[in-house]
């Protein structure tokens, strides 16, 4: 049996759920792949709880339900720990960043990353403004101390598409691609569709529990560029940035814009666009009006879509259905699981 230390960064959306995977799943991991995970170290917003004998996943998904901090449990609870105080103390085989992304810094989940790889550890990341701010320094710091870096969630939440992407990219087949990657703007503008206000679907979504902390990094686009960031730098072997990116987001489309949009047999899409002309990589994070049988169209504001344009191949559609309900930690956690066969 080979057992895999985990550290844990940040308990939201993400890793809370995949934390859950750690439990259910333990006994599959076993007969499989002969694996056994073991948490030393869990951190969230109030604290940190650290055992380098091993913390039980339903412990952590206990405790923080009944307390609201992992930094509770008795005897091993450290209130006021930083996700990077644990990973300065603690000795792990991988670090599993669930922090929410910040902008414009990427802080604290990118020097997070950094101490961690720096210090041996192979990274998994949910993040994404850290893989969008510092993608080559972060992948030259991963190569400089021979770790790996994987970061599916980051890229795509419920898509599973890096591998097949970076294919066609490295064959010089890929030429553009455009994708729904933002539940929470899909969410707003079916709810306009249906005669709500903006703000009444803004208060929808976050009532949902899939809005950012800060909803400003899904209504205004942030989210969706990051995504495009690091799926163009993924597909195309690139360095772009968010400067790279024109951002606009949807608080200037209105129930009207979305409803008679449908009534021309049209519909409102928040689509992250990225197109290779000449050479050059054009990227776009913004609202686009698709006739209604657009692939990208098609997709139910819970689905995730990828639609790609290629040299030879024609044009692909990739959906995940339901993204928001168990695509994104099971990414998540399909990444722990591929760094720990590879160790």
């Amino acid at each position: 049996m080979k057992t895999v230390r985990l550290l844990i960064g940040g308990l939201g959306n993400a890793a809370y759920p995949m934390v859950k995977l750690l439990e259910t799943e333990k006994e599959r991991m076993a007969s499989d792949f002969g694996l056994e995970f073991v948490v030393v170290g869990v951190a969230d917003s109030k604290g940190a709880a650290v055992n380098p004998a091993g913390i039980s996943p339903a412990e952590i998904l206990d405790i923080k339900q009944r307390c609201g901090t992992v930094s509770a449990m008795p005897g091993i609870g450290r209130p006021q720990m930083t996700a990077q105080e644990m990973i300065l103390q603690c000795d792990a085989d991988i670090y599993v960043d669930g922090l929410p992304p910040y902008l414009p810094t990427g802080e604290p989940g990118a020097t997070n990353l950094r101490t961690a790889m720096s210090r041996g550890m192979h990274a998994v990341t949910a993040n994404k403004a850290p893989m969008a701010l510092y993608w080559k320094e972060l992948f030259d710091l991963a190569a400089a101390n021979h770790v790996q870096l994987r970061y599916g969630t980051a890229a795509s939440s419920g898509l599973p598409t890096l591998e097949m992407g970076r294919m066609l990219g490295d064959c010089g087949e890929l030429l553009e691609f455009g994708g729904i990657f933002n539940a929470s703007c899909m969410y707003v503008i079916d709810a306009m569709k249906k005669g709500e206000s903006f703000d009444d679907a803004v208060d929808g979504a976050r009532k949902g529990g899939f809005l950012e902390p800060n909803p400003a990094m899904d209504i205004d686009g942030w989210d969706t560029a990051m995504k495009t960031v690091i799926q163009a730098n993924t597909y195309w072997n690139a360095a772009c940035t968010l400067d790279d990116v024109e951002i606009q987001g949807i608080r200037d489309l209105t129930a009207e814009d979305v409803q008679q949009a449908a009534l021309r047999k049209e519909a409102w899409c928040m689509v992250g666009r990225a197109v290779l002309e000449n050479g050059k990589l054009k990227l776009t994070a913004k609202p686009e009006c698709l006739p209604e049988d657009h692939p990208l169209a098609k997709a139910r504001w819970c689905d995730k879509a990828l639609w790609l344009r290629t040299r030879t191949q024609g044009e692909q559609v990739h959906y995940c259905l339901d993204a928001s309900a168990s695509s994104t930690p099971g990414n998540m956690y399909l990444d722990v699981v591929l760094i720990a066969r590879s160790m």
